[in-house]
């Protein structure tokens, strides 16, 4: 149970699973524009917030978002206009990254993906390794999320669910996964989630590879902890605490002020 309103409970025979409201931005200034929230706009948020001392003309970050310079400044004017970023004789720089990490939190949830679940007779550890042999021997992109990703950044909770992305998860990878995993499809519960992103292909931007196995980047993982049900608050402070606050250089006064306004 968390202070969200989350509750989840499992055991023999038991399932009780229920989520509190879901946040939304404060109305004001932050509406207007093109959402700079949506799956491919996304892409300039996600490049301003990994590199938050860069300063970016609109043909950089177009390219390096692999968008159109056009659909890249409008993006840019929307987030210069909701506060989130700024505009100067040098380019466009990032400077609210927590009032834009805050009210992205507000729109998405982790449960935005398409989720397959399925329990598998394996300890997490070596189903992680399991599901990413069979995953990608079958052609699939992987990426680790969750607790599963928390734990190749900063380890922090015990549990016994794996989450991983992958870029479409069609009759023949389930088939495989099912036949070579001795995995059982599950409407609710289970080890095993297989999430196909709401994200699109955004959610491989800035992915971290730990001894051959992947993991979103911080942002996104952040973003998927955030309302997950089991621990993940705890663990999403615990990532700001230790990696996400300093790779954007918030101060200590910064970070209170993010983990205040998302409940942490």
């Amino acid at each position: 149970m968390d202070l969200g309103g989350n509750v989840w409970i499992r055991s023999p025979g038991l399932f009780v699973r229920t989520e509190g409201n879901r946040t939304t931005p404060k109305a004001g200034p932050r509406t207007a524009g093109r959402n700079p929230f949506s799956k491919k706009a996304s892409l300039v948020a996600r490049a301003l917030l990994a590199h938050p001392s860069r300063r970016w003309r609109v043909r950089e970050i177009a390219k390096h978002s692999s968008l159109s310079v056009g659909y890249a400044s409008e993006v840019l004017k929307s987030l210069v206009a909701r506060g989130y970023a700024a505009e100067g004789p040098e380019g466009f720089r990032l400077s609210d990254p927590v009032a834009l990490l805050h009210d992205w939190s507000a729109v998405y949830r982790w449960e935005d993906n398409k989720i397959h679940s399925f329990v598998a007779p394996f300890g997490r550890d070596e189903l992680i390794d399991k599901a990413w042999q069979v995953l990608n021997a079958t052609g699939l992109d992987c990426v680790l999320t969750l607790l599963t990703g928390a734990d190749l950044a900063v380890r922090h909770v015990e549990h016994d669910q794996v989450h991983v992305y992958v870029n479409e998860f069609n009759y023949a990878a389930e088939r495989t996964v099912r036949s070579q995993l001795h995995a059982e499809p599950v409407p609710r519960g289970g080890n095993l989630h297989i999430l196909e992103p709401y994200y699109g292909r955004a959610v491989w931007y800035g992915a971290r590879d730990v001894d051959g196995i992947q993991s979103v980047s911080d942002v996104q993982l952040f973003l998927d902890l955030i309302h997950y049900p089991v621990r993940g608050p705890e663990a999403a402070a615990n990532l700001l605490k230790k990696r996400l606050g300093r790779s954007l250089q918030l101060s200590a006064p910064q970070i209170r002020s993010l983990r205040e306004g998302l409940g942490l």
